[in-house]
């Protein structure tokens, strides 16, 4: 096999290999995955929580470490109970929809949340 396939194979295998990510990670600096967990839409109750994770992993599917940042764009539907740690507590405060927002490395991520 001359070296022109052999870049092409790994070239198709680099692409193939991280498309397979889910619409809720995403693809950091080419080598990163950034992820909430858990990954599912989230409905709750006024007063309710949701224990909230930020998955890194690097391209060997390490997890790794970064300075993460969670929000949500209805800034009105709760709060956590720290929004620069890998894990956080997310507290349902009023009715409504937003997105919760993962933010790593200038990279975000989300889910939908639904506080009734």
């Amino acid at each position: 096999m001359n070296f022109k396939k052999i870049f092409l194979l790994f070239c198709a295998f680099f692409v193939i290999g991280f498309s397979a990510c889910t619409k809720r990670d995403k693809l950091l600096n080419n080598a990163m995955i950034l992820q909430i967990e858990p990954a599912a839409d989230i409905s709750l109750g006024i007063g309710d929580t949701q224990s909230l994770t930020a998955i890194i992993k690097n391209i060997n599917f390490e997890e790794v470490s970064y300075g993460v940042r969670w929000s949500v764009s209805n800034s009105d539907l709760g709060s956590f109970s720290d929004t620069t740690s890998k894990s956080t507590v997310f507290t349902a405060e009023v009715s409504g929809t937003g997105k919760i927002i993962l933010t790593c490395e200038g990279y975000s991520v989300s889910v939908n949340i639904t506080v009734s």
